[in-house]
């Protein structure tokens, strides 16, 4: 039955959303819907992304339209059905959009050239110094679909103390409890709180809320770290047409707007390059690790 109204809540929220718009007598596109499925932000994100959404409706000349609230799921199934055209995700969603949807990528944002992202594990309890000292306390994922927050830490979990990745977030596994906070935020409030003991949250992230002073920097303390993760980007249907493919990827390619890169990513010397499809492999694993399917 759950799954069941899933399916019908999603498929009324896909079918609100509008397909891409064309001309009835010349048959061609006027209007794009682009979207960013991703929990990662800057204070200026929306500010930053309004500015690329404009300037890609300039330099296509054709509308462009971003959907906000956007999850992963139903971002790639409004691509699937044709109602979203370009999203910004993480390789675990680009990787998940290729079993569902032909797509390809516009572009790649290069983190791992300039500053490689990883997750962080946080705590406030004296009573975990290393990553051993999570076992039998509590900790706190972001959400089940989140690469930084949940996908990347627990592969490093899994594979660090040969864990069953099937169990990973099962109670007395290897953690006491665990939670999804929902939020990369919340994960780190919670654990400066007490909450829970600790937490996996995206590297930039916890330097943005510890350089804002919204927590004390002394309640949470850093016992270790990810490997760097696989870059996110830009990807987009692959049946639109040739033309508007080419024009979507030379613009992301050529994008060279530091304030625009320091505003949206934290970093000003962030750029976009060509998509390198076989660095996905690497997620494919961790998902078969952590008996995920596709």
């Amino acid at each position: 039955m759950k799954k069941i109204f899933v399916s019908i809540v999603l498929s009324f929220i896909i079918l609100t959303l509008s397909a891409c718009s064309k001309n009835v007598e010349t048959d061609e596109i006027t209007t794009i819907y682009i979207s960013h499925i991703l929990d990662e932000s800057t204070e200026n994100t929306a500010h930053a992304r309004e500015w690329l959404r404009n300037e890609l409706e300039e330099y296509l000349g054709i509308k462009v339209v971003h959907l906000e609230e956007v999850s992963h799921l139903i971002g790639i199934e409004a691509m699937r059905a044709g109602h979203l055209d370009i999203m910004f995700a993480s390789a675990f969603t680009t990787v998940n959009a290729q079993e569902v949807v032909d797509i390809e990528i516009a572009g790649t944002l290069n983190h791992s050239q300039v500053n490689p992202l990883n997750t962080l594990f946080i705590t406030n309890n004296d009573e975990i110094q290393s990553l051993a000292d999570l076992r039998g306390h509590s900790f706190a994922f972001v959400n089940p679909t989140s690469a930084s927050g949940f996908f990347f830490p627990a592969f490093q979990l899994i594979q660090d103390f040969d864990l069953d990745g099937e169990l990973i977030t099962f109670d007395n596994h290897f953690f006491s409890t665990t939670v999804f906070s929902g939020s990369q935020d919340a994960s780190i409030s919670g654990v400066s709180t007490g909450d829970f003991d600790a937490a996996a949250v995206l590297s930039t992230v916890y330097r943005g809320v510890i350089s804002s002073g919204v927590i004390d920097p002394d309640s949470v303390r850093i016992i270790g770290q990810t490997n760097p993760s696989p870059d996110s980007s830009y990807i987009m249907r692959a049946d639109l047409p040739v033309d508007l493919k080419l024009s979507i990827r030379s613009f992301f390619l050529n994008l060279d707007n530091s304030d625009y890169f320091l505003n949206a990513w934290g970093f000003e010397d962030l750029r976009f390059i060509e998509g390198n499809y076989e660095e996905l492999d690497q997620v494919r694993t961790m998902m078969q690790v952590l008996g995920i399917e596709n």
